[in-house]
């Protein structure tokens, strides 16, 4: 009588232990690395104009002031009532909610209301630091870069940006 068959492997056969939870997946539960991300390309954010984006969950937007200055980006949502500040509009270096008027500067502090009342202490929009090279705006996931933006093994010029 054969006794019963036994794999060539005896370590197939043992259970498999989990020794911790599962790392999550980018994004999962709203967790996102603190790195940089791109925003928009350069080519679309003219001087004075504004660009909207999708951004980790959640939406971000893009402004450079009408002098040409650097690109900034700053949680899309006015604090007042929560308008979407992609269709607003860049008023000199500042972006102004195109609903009732109150003005962002690129560091996110609301700078004037609408109808001339004290600005609150507290206004302001989130600001990401920004970088803008390759031709793309770079924007980072929390309150500090905790490093520079990489460096590409190619020339900026030598780059086709799509």
């Amino acid at each position: 009588m054969a006794g019963p068959e036994r794999s060539e492997n005896p370590l197939s056969e043992s259970p498999r232990r989990e020794l911790a939870p599962p790392v999550p997946a980018e994004g999962d539960g709203g967790v996102f690395s603190q790195s940089w991300f791109p925003v928009c390309l350069s080519a679309d954010l003219k001087p004075g104009s504004v660009v909207g984006a999708g951004f980790l969950g959640g939406r971000v937007v893009a402004f450079r002031g009408e002098g040409g200055g650097p690109a900034r980006v700053v949680s899309a949502y006015c604090v007042h009532l929560g308008a979407d500040l992609s269709v607003g509009e860049v008023v000199g270096e500042q972006l102004r909610c195109r609903f009732h008027g109150w003005r962002y500067g690129g560091d996110g502090r609301c700078a004037a209301t609408g109808i001339g009342d004290p600005v609150p202490s507290r206004a302001r929009l989130f600001r990401f630091p920004t970088v803008e090279r390759y031709g793309i705006v770079w924007a980072f996931n929390g309150e500090e870069p905790l490093f520079d933006l990489p460096d590409l093994p190619h020339p900026e010029d030598e780059l086709v940006v799509r």
